[in-house]
């Protein structure tokens, strides 16, 4: 703990020391979440290589889940309608607003 003023109170030092748990604590957080993705990209790759999409364990179920994804592409629909709305354009051609994406993850689930 480190004490940086002599005049403060228990419960300033008290919340000064749970600070400093919640920063240890979001720190262990982050190490397991990295963990937690090597071990999914492991099975996932494993499950590729295997051509096996659904698998069960005593314990858990896991299969692969791939789908495209569509979003708006914020810039440019702001864009496009800024210039609707200033008259500069009659219509939003929305096939160019469009982003597109492969997604593609292992999702395991307790029995």
């Amino acid at each position: 703990m480190i004490i940086l003023d002599k005049n403060i109170t228990k419960d300033q030092e008290r919340m000064r020391d749970l600070m400093e748990s919640i920063l240890d604590v979001k720190d262990e957080i982050q190490g397991l979440e990295m963990d937690l993705d090597n071990y999914k990209n492991n099975l996932l790759d494993l499950m590729k290589k295997n051509n096996t999409y659904e698998i069960e364990s005593y314990t858990a179920k896991a299969n692969i889940i791939e789908f495209n994804r569509e979003s708006l592409d914020k810039d440019k629909t702001i864009d496009a309608i800024d210039k609707v709305n200033k008259g500069l354009k009659e219509k939003v051609d929305i096939s160019g607003l469009i982003n597109r994406s492969n997604v593609c993850f292992v999702l395991v689930k307790e029995l």
